[in-house]
């Protein structure tokens, strides 16, 4: 039983892991690099002053019928510098592949590709 609650604990702590690695290796690029790497954006917004916020979404319905979602928002400068990145969503099973960690995997295995 143990055995199983740590594994539980590394698989979601695993999880969270990879939403932040995301976020950290893209902080101060330029956002064309990014959308270049993870593809179209679900939305985009320019605001006023210069800066700009992109979104990538994802919504699935899982195996027991739950729907999963996940929007991930990018926030730059007006020098298209990338400052921050939220994420918000469910945070359904790895091996569902659904929520953020689903998309994130996603976002990530295009970018291998693209470089």
């Amino acid at each position: 039983m143990k055995s199983i609650i740590i594994f539980s604990l590394i698989t979601l702590l695993y999880g969270c892991a990879a939403v932040e690695l995301t976020q950290d290796q893209w902080i101060g690029r330029n956002l064309d690099d990014l959308i270049f790497a993870w593809g179209t954006t679900s939305n985009t917004s320019d605001l006023s002053d210069g800066r700009k916020v992109v979104r990538y979404s994802r919504e699935r319905i899982v195996e027991d019928g739950t729907t999963s979602f996940c929007n991930i928002d990018v926030f730059a400068d007006s020098d298209n510098s990338i400052v921050r990145i939220a994420t918000n969503g469910s945070n359904a099973p790895v091996v569902n592949n659904a929520g953020c960690r689903g998309l994130v995997r996603e976002l990530e295995a295009r970018t291998s590709r693209a470089l």
